[in-house]
């Protein structure tokens, strides 16, 4: 009226975090004047009380103040004496009694803040877990933002840094915390990867745990799903949820129902190495415990595993396994030390599980009682063709080398044979070495067995087979390169299937007589190494065999047939020459 001047009874100052009361403001052209400043109810937002402690709180314009160095309007707060200015108490997570606490506080009417904790000290826990370490205050129509510096007193996991909202429902402060970059490197290649969307609501802060959602990976190739947990006395790397395969051999077969975690050790501040456990479900002729345990060292590998085959009834034990992830297959070994009813058998077992199914092959001895030791080959499994490196390394423990029919194109069951040296009385090994001549004679007599089963049968049929063979053998040379040999091979066995619950049988024998020649004629030569060397051979070598086939069965068929050959399929003139 008449004058230029406005005069308003009260008012509100908004720094963009605290809203300071005003009364009795005076606007004025080129003037504003504020008569009075409450700072006995400030608030953040009106959600986060701040309790002033300064006697001497100063409010007016800063001709250069704030981040910009111009003018505004300033509320300082300074404690006296090193004492806080301003406390903020009673936040979600703190323990009863503490404070946040600042010796410096200013807010500016352009939203800028001075935040200077002094020699008081601002690293607190929430909810037990978290020590956070306030920077700055932000704050918006129904939210306050604390920017901190956050430690979770964890190894190879330094501060970060994080926003924590706070907002109000239902009369109370609650809090919300904006994702974290928890990531870190654990021993063996693991690490674990942080989910920081804010879209998923990945962290969750309570009393006494903090939880992160993210994933674990490593070099061999390991993808999981996995929280990260922190509690006030533990940390550790669970992977969840637990319904999660990893793939082992084909379609489908695969590592199923995975159980791990990777544990903090508190102590000594260091990680210890992801365990974890999967069902190997879908490989046809296992049961029982399927579930192998694993350990990441940079490989993945398992210890001390057992194994239960189907018609088999003890287990097989002290195995070791490396997950080969890269190429979805198991590559495992054990030493066998194995009980089978009456049998024992002691040896070198190597196992492979891959796209192709899986087996586990065996050699060593066998000890049986009556009979005592032989050389025994073992193998076990379900694959789809039989590997010829599989059945070289079988048929060394075997005299007989005829593969069953069931196993010569794949393999599904269990396979056993061995074969044992008997002593000959008055035809032992001979040799004599003229100088001119030498010449070396022998014999060998002996057992050779075998038993099988195929996981596609009930576990009550069974195929058996056993041979009896002896052969006799001449060998000679002369120093005129002439070579010569023979060898008398006779042989007789029998194979068949056999039900335990019918009395069923069906029978295939064998009886062969052999017989071999060969000579030699090689050119002597002078040469270094021996004076002289055998050069340009030319020789012959004969062999006839004949031998008898009968089969035979429960159902009253039976079939005699001649051929010409030997039942075991050993080559002539392979023992001894």
């Amino acid at each position: 009226s008449g004058s230029n001047k406005i005069a308003i009874e009260s008012g509100i100052m908004n720094t963009g975090t605290v809203n300071v009361p005003l009364k009795n403001i005076s606007i004025e052209p080129e003037h504003l004047t504020i008569g009075n400043y409450d700072v006995n109810n400030l608030s953040m937002a009106n959600i986060v009380p701040v309790e002033v402690l300064t006697q001497n709180p100063s409010f007016g314009l800063n001709p250069s103040a704030a981040n910009d160095h111009r003018p505004h309007y300033e509320l300082r707060l300074i404690g006296e004496n090193k004492e806080p200015g301003v406390i903020i108490r009673n936040l979600p997570g703190m323990k009863p009694g503490d404070a946040l606490k600042f010796e410096a506080f200013s807010l500016f009417s352009n939203g800028d803040q001075i935040m200077y904790p002094g020699n008081q000290d601002n690293n607190l826990m929430l909810y037990s877990v978290m020590k956070i370490r306030p920077l700055s205050f932000s704050s918006g129509a129904d939210y306050v933002n604390m920017s901190c510096g956050i430690d979770l007193g964890l190894p190879q996991l330094p501060e970060t840094s994080g926003i924590i909202q706070l907002y109000k429902e239902g009369g109370q402060i609650k809090l919300k915390l904006y994702p974290l970059d928890v990531s870190f490197k654990g021993p063996g290649g693991v690490r674990f990867i942080a989910n920081t969307q804010y879209k998923d609501n990945p962290q969750k802060l309570k009393d006494g745990e903090f939880l992160a959602i993210g994933e674990i990976k490593d070099k061999e190739g390991i993808n999981l799903k996995a929280n990260f947990y922190r509690t006030a006395n533990a940390a550790w790397v669970q992977i969840m949820p637990e319904n999660q395969w990893m793939p082992l051999g084909g379609s489908n077969t695969r590592l199923a129902n995975i159980k791990g975690r990777m544990d903090a050790d508190m102590p000594s501040k260091t990680w210890k190495n992801l365990t974890f456990s999967g069902e190997m479900t879908g490989f046809k002729g296992m049961q029982g415990n399927t579930r192998k345990t694993f350990t990441v060292t940079g490989s993945i590998n398992a210890a001390n595993e057992k194994m239960e085959v189907k018609n088999i009834p003890s287990s097989f034990g002290n195995m070791g396994l490396t997950y080969d992830l890269a190429n979805s297959r198991f590559i495992g070994n054990l030493q066998m030390d194995q009980s089978m009813g009456p049998l024992r058998i002691v040896g070198v077992a190597n196992m492979l599980v891959d796209g192709g199914g899986w087996y586990m092959v065996a050699g060593g001895k066998l000890k049986t009682p009556g009979l005592g030791e032989f050389n025994a080959g073992l193998l076990i499994g379900d694959y789809n063709s039989m590997p010829s490196n599989v059945a070289q390394t079988l048929m060394q423990f075997a005299y007989n080398k005829n593969i069953p029919p069931s196993f010569r194109n794949g393999i599904s069951g269990f396979f056993f044979t061995g074969n044992k040296d008997l002593p000959i009385i008055n035809i032992p090994d001979w040799s004599l070495n003229l100088g001119v001549i030498s010449v070396s004679l022998g014999a060998k007599a002996g057992l050779d067995a075998r038993l099988w089963m195929s996981f596609d049968k009930t576990g009550n049929e069974y195929g058996i087979g056993a041979m009896a063979f002896a052969y006799a053998y001449l060998k000679g040379s002369s120093i005129t390169c002439t070579k010569f040999g023979a060898e008398a091979r006779a042989e007789m066995g029998a194979q068949g299937v056999y039900s335990t619950s019918t009395g069923a049988f069906s029978v295939n024998g064998c009886g062969s007589f052999s017989i071999t020649g060969s000579i030699k004629q090689c050119f002597p030569t002078p040469c270094w190494s021996d004076g002289i060397c055998c050069e340009g051979c030319i020789g012959i070598k004969k062999s006839i065999g004949i031998k008898l086939n009968v089969s035979l069965d429960s159902y009253g068929n039976t079939d005699l047939s001649f051929g010409f050959g030997n039942c075991s399929g050993q080559t002539p003139m392979s023992s001894g020459w």
